[in-house]
């Protein structure tokens, strides 16, 4: 009897649990245009314009505004965007329709923006960016030609660039490895806007810049100088573990073995077995799923949400 009261007593605790990441869930899927608000970045999944850099972000306001957006567009264009209550993004500028797609949490989605008047669209993903000021600091580097230095605020928020005829306004932002940023001048022609994509490892950013011309893109390296020793990035391997080591504390007669669990990999999904219940525990795109043992399949909610839980509990 003691054996069942304490397997009852934890089956009431994963309930409670779920209850929680049910009502965590039911609230991130109640969408609205201050969901889409802050930087995000989108990038062309499909590399339908290879002499473009895929990556650009913008920056919608939270009140249906894009205020600013790393793309090669005429200074002064006004971009709306509308989010519906199921997560619908739609993006226009006065009288034109830019553009559609969906969001699938508070941090992810996808964007068809179209590309010519044939109805052909451009599909990107949209990741929102989780701080802005990842690359604070002063960057150094060259740009085609031109042997460049400027400082990045917290805000993302270019605050003084030499090395280009002036004034220089832009940003530059970051999420994962991925970092895009753009920059308008006082240069005539082609390098009045510059936009940059590339991937940063520690404090170095390599990849390829793009004029405001029909020039392919170009390679280029920028080094922060003096910048801080970024932190290590946590791994989803990494994220996965501490939140099934948690979850085996919690309930561990749910998640009961006689060994120590493995977590394994299988086409992205990270997952621990328990035989002695036939259940599993498993995460796949941000997302942490339970599998009872009649195989039914539990979304508990985003990966996101639960680390910090599992590294305070």
């Amino acid at each position: 009897m003691s054996k069942l009261f304490k397997i009852f007593s934890s089956l009431v605790v994963f309930v409670c649990v779920f209850t929680l990441i049910g009502l965590n869930a039911s609230k991130a899927m109640a969408y609205d245009n201050s969901t889409f608000s802050g930087p995000w970045i989108g990038c062309d999944i499909n590399d339908l314009y290879p002499d473009d850099i895929p990556c650009h972000y913008m920056l919608p306001d939270g009140r249906g505004t894009i205020t600013d957006m790393g793309v090669f567009l005429t200074p002064g264009i006004v971009m709306t965007y509308n989010v519906s209550g199921n997560g619908r993004l739609e993006v226009s500028m006065p009288g034109i329709a830019l553009g559609s797609g969906q969001l699938t949490s508070n941090t992810t989605g996808y964007a068809d923006f179209f590309i010519d008047d044939s109805g052909r669209t451009l599909r990107s993903e949209i990741f929102k960016v989780r701080d802005a000021g990842a690359m604070q600091g002063t960057w150094r580097g060259q740009l085609g030609s031109y042997d460049v230095v400027f400082n990045v605020d917290t805000n993302g928020v270019v605050q003084s660039f030499t090395g280009m005829q002036g004034p220089v306004t832009g940003r530059l932002f970051k999420e994962g490895d991925i970092a895009a940023g753009f920059f308008r001048t006082g240069e005539s022609r082609k390098f009045n806007q510059v936009g940059i994509n590339g991937f940063l490892n520690g404090n170095e950013l390599s990849g390829k810049f793009k004029t405001d011309s029909n020039d392919a893109p170009e390679s280029f390296t920028l080094t922060r100088v003096g910048g801080p020793s970024p932190a290590p990035e946590i791994t989803d391997s990494e994220k996965a573990d501490i939140i099934f080591n948690w979850l085996e504390y919690l309930v561990p007669e749910i998640l009961e073995s006689t060994s120590q669990q493995q977590t394994h990999e299988l086409s992205g999904i990270l997952y621990r077995y328990y035989p002695a219940n036939n259940v599993y525990i498993a995460t796949f795109h941000n997302h942490l799923f339970f599998i009872d043992r009649l195989g039914n399949v539990h979304d508990l909610g985003e990966v996101d949400f639960w680390l910090p839980i599992a590294q305070a509990g």
